[in-house]
Parts: structure tokens; C-alpha cells; sequence
């Protein structure tokens, strides 16, 4: 599913360059030649062999998309046991009430396409401007089936499909816990208390020991509500109607363009947010413990001993489903990153080797055991935030169902352009308010990144 916008684009550029040929010898008001009829033949040939690739991925799509969630956590620990570092299936629902990650699952019932063939033949029929039945359905504003009104609500099998193959290239959505919101805002339960000091870590809850005939002490748990509030994240888009009259494919153009929108922008607001009228990311969270640089450590490194004291700052539960994110300035730094292992013999240390922090297996990079992703969505090398360490289990996405696009005639009326405008509305947050205090050591928490140097 991850390769249909790829397999499209391949087939419009096909498309395009065997047509180039046409024209060109029509310009000049001839024949093919021997070598541009060889050359057109094998484009043909290879636009047929793309057909059947983008017909048998619409189809993995939508068994996919069919397919029901999985909810078995021996399945689950099964599957992470035979991929070591791997994210857990996309189709996976975390335990509570939190939906799946897939449209369908956040959203079970049926994936109506309000009587259109293709996403291409809704965004067309928008384009156009005239009344049409289906879209009456779709309608945003007050009853209306006209641009002017506000917009349409894209059908839901075309949006679930931009939504799920935007999943498959984001950093946080896949590992987070995702709850569909039927209204503006909804509210989800956590615990308050964080304070293990006192050796009671779950709410102010623990194990009483007594003898026959002792009196128990009652303990309230200590809970609080966690409100998500649907936020509006808008995509704006301008495209020139001569090339949608050269019957160039609107899906291709406006639809792909939009899905890496999608993924870029919830990714960085998730990671990076600050809860302004925007989702609240993991790097402003009330809980993120930021580790200090090394006493004259210089500008521009990042140092083993860092790497470390990130490690042990994640709550242990935490490991299980942990990964590094790095910007991608600090690859050169992490990949000289080395640590001495030193052999020994009775109690004399003698000599010792260097071994690399990061190691890598089949293109997958290694940092510590866990999975390291590199990105440009955080700070760069030497700036807070440059490298994290968290387990996005613990951040909980809201969103809705609705997606919707709006069109306008008047801001490109001088280049001869439509502009469009999407709209989603999200939210996230943590769902610690604070960092954990254990009977014993330094606080730890879900998410921990490193100090500026």
C-alpha cells in the first residue's frame, strides 16, 4: 500500500513521455521514426506492466484495509519476538479504549465512496464548480452543494486511504494510542499521582501487609481526566487548471501531494507541537526529562556518555516499545560513537576494544538495542531535542473522522489557478503530568531527550 502513490507517479510519467513522442512528431508533421516507434512501443509495454503493479497494490490495499484488527497480545509479543525492534502491525489495537491506527478500525462500518469511481472523479467534480448530486451528501455548509458553501467532506473510502498510506512514512501515529472522536473534545483517564517516594506508584495505590485480625487503611486512587481537543490542521494547495485540462490525473497531483502533507505536519506537530491551538508534542510535554550536556562538552558533539544517561532516565516499563529519534545532523557524531569494552583477567583490566554504539542490520540502525529513526522534524545537531529517546504508547492521539476540502477560484484568478484547502482536525498529548519519582534514583519518564551544547 505504501508504493500506490509511488506506482502512480511512475505511471504519469510514463504517460507523459510517450506523449511527448506523439507530439513532437506531430509538431513537425511526420511520422514516429524507427527508433521513436521502438522507444513508444517499449513505453507502452512498460505503462501495461505498471497497470497490472498499481491494480494488484489497490487490491493488497483493500484486504488490508478489510482485514480485522489484531488484538491478541500473544500475537502480538509472538511477532515483536520473531522481528526484534520492529513496530508492532499497523492493524494492532493497544490494549484499552482506543481504537486502532487504520481508518477502518478508528472508524468501523462501511467506507462509502458516495458514488464516485475514484478520488480522482470526486476531486475533478469538485474542480468543475457545478451542482452535482453525489456531492450533495458531501456538503460542509448549511445544505448547499456549491464550492461557495463551505466545502465537501471527502468520502470516507478516499480519506481513509490517504490517511493509511500517510501512517505508513510517520514517526509517532504508529506507535501512539489513537482514539476517534465523535464530537469536539474527548476525555480519557490517567492516573495523577507519579510519585513512587513513598512506594505507592499506581494512582497512591499499594500492597497493604498485615496480620490476622489487623485493620486495612482505605486509599483513594488519585486520577485525573486527560481532555483531547480537536484541533484544525489545514493544507493549502494551488494547481493551474491547464494542466487538469492536459488530463493530467487530479489524484496525482493534488492527492499525493496532500497525503505527504498529512504525514509531515502531524509528525512534526506531535513531536514538536506546543499545545497552542495545535496538538501538545512530546518535546513541550510536562513530563519530558531533559538531560544535561557533559561538563565542557563542546558545541556541535554528541557524547556516549549523553547516550547513557538518556537511556537510564526512561521508566523501564518503557523499554519494551521505546526508539530513538534523531535529527539527521547527528549521524555523523553517532555513527563514530564508540564505547570501550575492556577484557579481564582475575582483577588486573588488560587492554580493551572499541565497539560502535550504532550498529545496523538490513538497512535498520541499532542504538543501544533499540531502533534509531532519523528525521529532519527535530532540532538539529547541538539544539535541545536533537536526539530523543521515548515510548509513543504513552502519547494518545485524538482524532476525527471528518476530512474535508475547499475550493477557491479568487486567489489564483491572475495565474489561472485553483486553490484548495484541506482539513483534519487532531489532537495529542502525553498522558503523564509529570515525570515519575521512584522509591529510589533519578526521575524517569516515557520521553527524555538531551540538552542544548
Amino acid at each position: 500500500m505504501s508504493n500506490l502513490i509511488t506506482l502512480r507517479q511512475r505511471r504519469h510519467e510514463q504517460k507523459k513521455q510517450a506523449q511527448a513522442l506523439l507530439d513532437q512528431a506531430e509538431a513537425e508533421g511526420r511520422d514516429l521514426t524507427p527508433p521513436e516507434s521502438a522507444q513508444y512501443t517499449e513505453l507502452i509495454a512498460t505503462l501495461k506492466r505498471t497497470e497490472v503493479e498499481i491494480a494488484a497494490a489497490e487490491a493488497q490495499m483493500n484486504m488490508e484495509r478489510a482485514a480485522p484488527a489484531i488484538d491478541d497480545v500473544n500475537a502480538v509479543a509472538a511477532f515483536e519476538a520473531r522481528t526484534p525492534g520492529a513496530r508492532p502491525p499497523l492493524s494492532h489495537s493497544k490494549i484499552g479504549k482506543s481504537g486502532g491506527r487504520r481508518y477502518a478500525e478508528m472508524f468501523p462500518g462501511t467506507l462509502s465512496a458516495r458514488g464516485f469511481a475514484s478520488f480522482d472523479e470526486f476531486l475533478k467534480t469538485v474542480h468543475s464548480g457545478l451542482n452535482d448530486p453525489r456531492l450533495q451528501a458531501s456538503a460542509t455548509g448549511m445544505g448547499g452543494n456549491a464550492p461557495s458553501d463551505g466545502g465537501f467532506f471527502i468520502p470516507e473510502q478516499f480519506a481513509a486511504a490517504m490517511l493509511d498510506v500517510s501512517l505508513e512514512s510517520e514517526i509517532v501515529r504508529p506507535r501512539a494510542m489513537i482514539y476517534p472522536m465523535a464530537s469536539q473534545t474527548r476525555k480519557i483517564a490517567g492516573f495523577d499521582s507519579l510519585d513512587n517516594s513513598a512506594g505507592a506508584p499506581f494512582g497512591g495505590l499499594s500492597i497493604q501487609w498485615s496480620n490476622e485480625g489487623d485493620t486495612g487503611v482505605n486509599k483513594n486512587a488519585k486520577t485525573r481526566l486527560i481532555q483531547l481537543t480537536a484541533q484544525k490542521g489545514m493544507i493549502f494547495a494551488f494547481v493551474t487548471n491547464e494542466l487538469l485540462q492536459d488530463g493530467i490525473s487530479f489524484d496525482e497531483m493534488l492527492g499525493g501531494a496532500v497525503i505527504k502533507a498529512i504525514g509531515w505536519g502531524l509528525d512534526y506537530a506531535f513531536l514538536q507541537g506546543d499545545g497552542a491551538g495545535k496538538p501538545k508534542g512530546v518535546l513541550t510535554d510536562p513530563a519530558l526529562i531533559v538531560v544535561a550536556k557533559e561538563s565542557g562538552q563542546a558545541t556541535g558533539t554528541l557524547l556516549y556518555e549523553n547516550i547513557v544517561k538518556m537511556f537510564a532516565r526512561l521508566h523501564p516499563s518503557c523499554l519494551a516499545n521505546s526508539v530513538w529519534v534523531a535529527n539527521s545532523t547527528t549521524i555523523p557524531q553517532l555513527l563514530k560513537m564508540q564505547s570501550i569494552v575492556k577484557n579481564v583477567a582475575g582483577t588486573e583490566n588488560v587492554g580493551g576494544s572499541a565497539v560502535p554504539v550504532v550498529t545496523q542490520i538490513n538497512g535498520a540502525f541499532t542504538l543501544l538495542t533499540r531502533p534509531i529513526i532519523f528525521t529532519e522534524k527535530l532540532p538539529a545537531l547541538s539544539a535541545q531535542g536533537d536526539v530523543l529517546f521515548a515510548d509513543f504508547s504513552q502519547y494518545a492521539i485524538g482524532m476525527r473522522k471528518e476530512v474535508s476540502l475547499e475550493r477557491s477560484i479568487y486567489a489564483g484568478w491572475q495565474t489561472d489557478e485553483s486553490g484548495y484547502r484541506a482539513i483534519m482536525r487532531v489532537d495529542g498529548q502525553g498522558r503523564w503530568n509529570k515525570a515519575f519519582t521512584p522509591k529510589n534514583g533519578d526521575t524517569l519518564s516515557w520521553c527524555v531527550t538531551l540538552a542544548a551544547r
